[in-house]
């Protein structure tokens, strides 16, 4: 049986919207396990009147929102507890397609070694979210050429040594990151690379678990032929633009020294590089400069502690 986690906060509507979508397109066996990361709106009433008398839809509430990785691990880990040997973690603002999740499972059946798959995503006005899929291992150096806002600069010729144009990956193709917005994992292999972590609260778990499934051995791949539609940014709605860029510069300092063995000194630069852009970013905004020095502040003091850590050895 297929195992479905929504994680929800404060958006009912969205999750109510994903789960028609799941239901109008997908005919095999499933339950839904929507995980509410302490909504502080009417999220859970809603839900709850909804799908009280469902048999196949859960609602599992947190205390308060830990973050993207924590929930759906809370999920995940009921779903596994349930018999479920498949687990689509999914957005609530995604919408899925016709056959979307049919094609993502036969991949299973089609490679042994396969631990997860993930869909082509468009966002609205029928744009691919992905310009990239990346078809050779990270190492820190890619990561620090192509994952920044310069990359756009990088000579075709040397990108296409790593990366493949989304476009033109028309089969299903190996792939060494996924969308971290929609993807489906085999249930006892997700549970050998200890699933998401939850040292991430937001941003940064696609690339910590595409690295922790590499390093197993096993595969992921991109699935052309399963299509959903992204309303990107609505499932993550009350977090300002200006603080969800630092706190993805915060968990990408996670990532980069805990698995990629990022250099210290580069860390450094980087992170200064990095509050220097967004400073110059959203100079405009109202309550900028407060916003800059605390999370300067925080970032800072987090590099020093992680610095101290040992690195994660997989």
């Amino acid at each position: 049986m297929l195992g479905i986690v929504i994680l929800n906060y404060n958006t009912a509507k969205l999750t109510a919207d994903c789960i028609n979508s799941i239901m109008n397109t997908y005919k095999g066996a499933f339950k839904i396990y929507i995980v509410d990361g302490g909504s502080t709106d009417d999220s859970v009433i809603i839900l709850e009147d909804a799908y009280r008398e469902s048999e196949i839809i859960k609602i599992i509430q947190l205390n308060k929102n830990y973050g993207f990785s924590y929930g759906n691990n809370r999920g995940a880990e009921i779903a596994i507890k349930e018999g479920c040997r498949k687990i689509l973690i999914t957005n609530s603002d995604i919408i899925f397609y016709e056959n979307a999740i049919e094609n993502l499972i036969l991949t299973f059946e089609k490679y042994e070694s396969t631990a997860l798959v993930f869909p082509c995503v468009y966002n609205t006005g029928d744009i691919l979210q992905s310009v990239d899929i990346v078809i050779k291992k990270r190492s820190w150096l890619d990561i620090l050429i192509y994952e920044n806002i310069f990359s756009k600069f990088v000579p075709k010729a040397i990108k296409k040594r790593t990366r493949r144009p989304v476009e033109e990956c028309m089969e299903e193709t190996q792939s060494f990151y996924f969308e971290g917005c929609c993807f489906l994992v085999d249930s006892i292999k997700f549970c050998e690379v200890d699933m998401l972590d939850e040292n991430i609260f937001l941003y940064g778990e696609e690339s910590i678990l595409s690295e922790k499934i590499i390093r197993k051995n096993y595969k992921m791949y991109y699935i052309p032929d399963s299509k959903v539609l992204h309303l990107k940014g609505a499932s993550s709605e009350g977090i300002t633009r200006a603080e969800r860029s630092y706190i993805c510069l915060k968990s990408k300092l996670y990532f980069w020294y805990k698995y990629k063995k990022f250099p210290k000194i580069l860390d450094w630069i980087t992170v200064k590089a990095g509050l220097l852009i967004l400073r110059v970013r959203y100079r405009k905004i109202e309550g900028i400069t407060q916003l800059h020095y605390r999370y300067k502040i925080e970032l800072l003091s987090y590099m020093e502690e992680l610095h101290k850590q040992k690195r994660i050895l997989i």
